[in-house]
Formats: C-alpha cells, sequence, structure tokens
C-alpha cells in the first residue's frame, strides 16, 4: 500500500514551531491562551498568522525575540529547542528572499530546508551564537482585511526577520543596516494600520498588531541608539 505523500508545510519557523510544541504537549493555537507575567504570550491574531502560513507560500511571520524568550521561560524549553527556533527564523529569512527570485515555490522552500539544516548545526557549535542575548539575535482570530492591512502584516514580518539577523551578524554596519530595516518597516507598517479601513481601529485584531508596532518601534530606536554608541 503506498504512502501518502507529506503535506508541505510552507513557513520553516512555524513549522519548527510546531515540532518543538509538540515535545511539550502544546499546539501553536494554544499560544493565545497562555499567560505570564507580561500578559497573553501571543495575541490571537499572530497565532492564527502562524497557522495560516503553515499551508499557504508567501507569508513569512515568526516570534519576536522577546516572545521567543518568553516562551522558552513559560514551557522550560531546552537550548537544543531554542537554538533550533533560531535556526528555523534566520532559515525563514531565506525562505523569503529566495520566493521572491524563483518561480517554483517547492525549489525555493527545499533550498531553504537545506540552509536550516546547515545553520542548526552552526547555531548549536559556536559558542557566541549559543550565549546571544534578548535583542542581540535574532475578527480576533482571523488575520483578513484591506491591502492596507495586509501590507501591514508583511512588513512586520519582514521587520521581524530583519531584528533576528541584526542580532546574527557579527560587523557593527550590518548590525545598524539590520535595525534600521527592521525600523523604516515598523514605520511603514503603523503607517498602513493608520490608513487601513477594515478591521475597524476599534477591533480587537488592529489594536493588537497596532499595539506591537508601537512597541516594536520604541525597541528599534533604543537598539539603534545604543548601536550607534557602540560604533568605533
Amino acid at each position: 500500500m503506498s504512502r501518502e505523500p507529506e503535506e508541505t508545510k510552507w513557513n520553516i519557523f512555524a513549522r519548527e514551531l510546531e515540532i518543538v510544541l509538540a515535545k511539550h504537549n502544546l499546539r501553536i493555537g494554544q499560544l493565545d491562551n497562555r499567560h505570564d507575567e507580561d500578559g497573553i504570550l501571543v495575541h490571537p491574531a499572530k497565532v492564527s498568522r502562524l497557522q495560516k502560513s503553515l499551508d499557504e507560500p508567501g507569508l513569512y511571520p515568526t516570534l519576536s525575540p522577546k516572545e521567543i524568550e518568553r516562551m522558552a521561560k513559560l514551557f522550560d524549553l531546552s537550548d537544543d529547542e531554542v537554538e533550533q527556533l533560531r535556526a528555523a527564523v534566520m532559515a525563514t529569512a531565506v525562505e523569503r528572499a529566495l520566493m521572491a527570485r524563483m518561480r517554483d515555490p517547492e525549489t525555493a522552500l527545499m533550498a531553504a530546508d537545506d540552509v536550516f539544516r546547515i545553520l542548526k548545526s552552526a547555531i548549536g557549535n559556536s559558542p557566541r551564537l549559543a550565549q546571544a542575548k534578548d535583542g542581540e539575535w535574532l475578527s480576533e482570530i482571523t488575520s483578513e482585511g484591506d491591502a492596507d492591512f495586509e501590507h501591514a502584516l508583511q512588513l512586520m514580518d519582514q521587520a521581524a526577520l530583519a531584528l533576528h539577523t541584526c542580532g546574527e551578524v557579527t560587523a557593527m554596519h550590518a548590525k545598524l543596516s539590520y535595525a534600521r530595516e527592521a525600523q523604516l518597516a515598523y514605520q511603514q507598517a503603523q503607517a498602513c494600520l493608520q490608513r487601513c479601513t477594515s478591521p475597524a481601529h476599534t477591533e480587537p485584531q488592529w489594536r493588537n498588531w497596532h499595539d506591537e508596532a508601537v512597541q516594536q518601534l520604541r525597541y528599534t530606536a533604543e537598539l539603534i541608539a545604543d548601536l550607534e554608541r557602540k560604533r568605533p
């Protein structure tokens, strides 16, 4: 009897997050009902977007460094599991770039998967990467809205990937470049959110994304100021 082909899971980060959570008897869909001292772990609209990205190519949501740190503490993730997620974030950045340049999405995903395996091994064997700290590395349930809203979410995906990459590179000029890329993307995302008419600005879904953009803009401004002070 022939085996059914495995279902393609498009977002490498979401796929690896699903694998890590399963080891702790958890699912991605449960992240929006878990809390720590800072409040809800991941807001429902982001959880929905992570789930959607498994089935649809072209979506690249990840968790922020702070969200990964909180999740690791709350669920007692091992160092290997955190490294697995960090490698997945960087591979997702590669996947995003390849998808924009290659005609065949399956080939782009396979290439990005090869990068993921290499990165996972490299992170595990790198003392510098293993010791990286937070900020130095890399309807409510639906996420559907008008074109401005969807563009804002794509910009926030891009910004989150840039922030993670900022922490992984070593050259100061590269760190500043990625931090500024993230800041610009968050600024553009905030502008798109202000322009959008669906969802309404009174809806929790819109407020969650807008609050995250504001929060991350504050963080990137502090990060850039800190990097500027350290620049020779």
